[in-house]
């Protein structure tokens, strides 16, 4: 039988590990920022830590922790989190005698006998903060602030804040008292689990999953009706900080956390669009921990987020970036001669700090340019037996006519000296393009067309390979092959998705059974005589298609890829009519298009103004223009009768989905008009659009 990884376990691969880099990378930069330092515990810990630390009564103890004898005899636990571990390193270590707030963060495995599901595991990987020294309830603020601005930063912006105060010693037993009353003649109405927790921790009631809710339609007491003073003004100057840095909250009067070290204020971070498990962030205030641990009297705070679902929510969200791979130096090497020289080069290169790779399986040389490839080797050169003769290497991925050869121990220098896009790139020199990809038809059968486009796609289908080449026309099937021309088949091996690419070739029919009725070139394909590399392509962070699913965060990073997507070229092509239509109507109707200031004295309008500083006028302000309401008057007042301007407007106004704070209107001015004339002109104008843009006729006129 196979051994497999223990249940609730797992491994990461070196793909995957690049992706929990990218993520460790993001929370180290969020911790230098607030001036948190790594702090990094044993994994395992003497068992008496976390029963003083964590609680007797609560589940992770109770049920989840991992515990067993050392060889001395004495009881260890496998860490199930990491709060009391620092804490017992902060007391160790006499930190407490140095009086400032210390600032901690950790990232590390977990242990957990937890029942294994999507993003939970017996083994876990968790990252927390720390902030031990002061009671300010600024502080508070400041440790949610810091989860919400790692959260924003990776893309998750839909974040509910929940928010409680559970108290302190000095109101919590008052409270303890008021739920055991309540509860005295309702226990029935308990599930067995609450029923355990009334004896050891009546708090805890408040948090079950089955009942809880129950509860609070039962009338349950609630704590925050039961602070004294001082716990009250700590929660009243906690919202007041969160209010101040526009972070939301919602208060939670059940929420307790599952810890019994937690004193005030306790929190979550809920993610919404994950549904019923939607937590990513949990924490809470701990002033009596140290103290129960064996320290003096020491204030903290902290919180701790699951990373294993942190990355499943960034990857189901479509937030995680593409992982971008090193790309070596390969060098190919022909024979045992040139291996080992090839193997000296390749030392060389690393040491000097340069990405390099060399054969290991003993292939061809076709196999090593495959594996170059398949590496997407910025450079490839070859060292065979007349190389080494000669004393020099050659590329393998310049165009053939460029093909050159420079000494083989002066790789080192022409690699550092020479960029990869002028090593690889093509040039159109000689070609211009004939037609656009989509206008392509089976009237031009037979003749030499030049596409230029992007790579939809390539299928490689052996001695043959599919490029589906993109403008914003459309696609159409380019294919190479060696029958056709040796050279572009090989550039075509190492053409990939989003390439930008020239290709001469000539068109033909398509055969009966490979005809696509689904694309507007399907009936035809361009066999390829020539093709170009103009521009290589990184793999984008979401496919280049219609209908994706992509926060919107990232399209708009991305935005250059986003607008290469058919169906946002189809509303610029729109756009584009529509203002070509609106052009020709009116100035066959008379109207003079005239463009008026954008930088002007403020007249407001309803709207606050977007002020801009004049640097020759200091402490003036121009306005942005929210209408060319005054310009189009002083036109029509200087004899301009018909005026019309596709102008841009700006306002300073609360978002919704048809307002915007820039946008685009029709602006038309007419004098010696009356309201009958003015009505019928824009209806033509309006019948004209819709004919010119959509193809669409009416004779009626509009009707309210």
């Amino acid at each position: 039988m196979a051994i497999t990884a223990p249940r609730g376990t797992q491994d990461f691969l070196p793909e995957q590990t690049a992706e929990w880099q990218l993520l460790e990378a993001k929370i180290r930069q969020i911790c230098s920022l607030y001036g948190f330092g790594e702090i990094r515990t044993p994994m395992f810990e003497s068992t008496e830590l976390f029963l003083r630390g964590i609680g007797e009564t609560t589940d992770v103890v109770t049920k989840e922790m991992y515990t067993f004898e050392d060889r001395g005899g004495r009881s260890m636990t496998l860490r199930p989190e990491n709060t009391a571990s620092v804490v017992r390193a902060f007391l160790e270590h006499k930190l407490y005698g140095d009086p400032q707030v210390h600032k901690f963060y950790y990232m590390g495995p977990m242990f957990r006998h937890d029942r294994p599901q999507a993003g939970r595991y017996r083994q876990f990987t968790q990252f927390g903060v720390e902030e031990i020294g002061s009671k300010d309830p600024a502080v508070d603020a400041e440790i949610i602030a810091m989860a919400f601005q790692l959260f924003r930063e990776l893309g998750l912006n839909d974040l509910v804040l929940h928010l409680n105060s559970v108290g302190c010693p000095k109101c919590r037993p008052v409270y303890r008292q008021k739920l055991l009353d309540f509860f005295a003649d309702k226990r029935d109405q308990l599930c067995d689990d609450c029923n355990e927790r009334l004896e050891k921790n009546p708090l805890r009631v408040l948090d079950c999953k089955e009942d809880g809710e129950k509860m609070m339609k039962m009338g349950v007491p609630l704590i925050t009706d039961n602070l004294c003073d001082e716990c009250k003004e700590h929660f009243h100057k906690v919202q007041e900080y969160l209010t101040a840095i526009g972070i939301p909250f919602t208060l939670d009067p059940r929420l307790v956390r599952g810890l019994d070290y937690y004193t005030n204020t306790a929190f979550e971070i809920m993610y919404a669009p994950l549904g019923a498990q939607s937590t990513v962030c949990g924490g809470g205030r701990y002033d009596g921990l140290i103290e129960e641990v064996g320290g003096p009297s020491t204030p903290g705070i902290g919180f701790a987020i699951g990373m294993e679902r942190l990355l499943l929510t960034l990857k189901e969200q479509g937030l995680l970036p593409p992982v971008e791979k090193k790309q070596p130096v390969f060098i190919v090497a022909l024979g045992d001669a040139a291996k080992t020289k090839a193997f000296e080069l390749q030392q060389q290169l690393r040491e000097k700090g340069l990405y390099a790779e060399i054969d290991l399986l003993g292939r061809s040389m076709k196999g090593q340019m495959k594996s170059a490839n398949k590496l997407h080797a910025d450079y490839t050169v070859i060292i065979g037996e007349d190389e080494l003769a000669a004393g020099e290497a050659r590329s393998a991925i310049w165009p053939a006519k460029n093909k050159s050869a420079f000494p083989l121990m002066g790789l080192l220098h022409i690699w550092k000296h020479t960029r990869r896009d002028d090593l690889l790139m093509d040039t159109m020199e000689g070609l211009h393009r004939s037609h656009y990809c989509a206008e392509v038809s089976e009237a031009d059968k037979g003749k030499e067309v030049v596409l230029t486009g992007w790579v939809e796609r390539r299928r490689d289908h052996g001695g043959l390979i599919f490029i589906d080449l993109r403008d914003r026309t459309g696609i159409v099937q380019v294919v190479a092959s060696p029958d056709y021309e040796q050279a572009s088949f090989d550039k075509a091996e190492q053409v990939r998705t989003e390439y930008v690419l020239v290709v001469r070739g000539v068109v033909r029919m398509r055969d009966a059974d490979t005809v696509n009725p689904k694309m507007k070139t399907g009936t035809i394909e361009i066999r390829c005589e020539e093709l170009r590399i103009l521009n290589s392509s990184k793999t984008p962070p979401f496919y280049i298609e219609d209908n994706i699913d992509v926060d919107e965060k990232i399209r708009l990073k991305y935005r250059y890829l986003d607008l290469r997507r058919p169906e946002m070229q189809k509303n610029l092509i729109m756009r584009h009519k529509v203002k070509h239509a609106m052009r020709t109507f009116l100035n066959e109707h008379g109207f003079i298009d005239i463009e008026t200031p954008e930088l002007c004295k403020s007249t407001p309008e309803g709207a606050r103004d977007y002020l801009v500083p004049s640097r020759v006028n200091e402490g003036k302000f121009y306005a942005l223009p929210q209408s060319p309401q005054i310009f189009k008057q002083l036109l029509m007042i200087s004899g301009m009768d018909r005026y019309y301007q596709i102008a841009r407007c700006f306002r300073d106004e609360d978002l919704r989905a048809d307002r915007q704070p820039e946008f685009t209107q029709l602006d038309m001015e007419m004098s010696f008009m009356d309201q009958e004339e003015i009505l019928t002109l824009v209806e033509e104008m309006v019948h004209y659009i819709f004919k010119e843009t959509l193809g669409t006729t009416s004779s009626s006129r509009f009707t309210a």
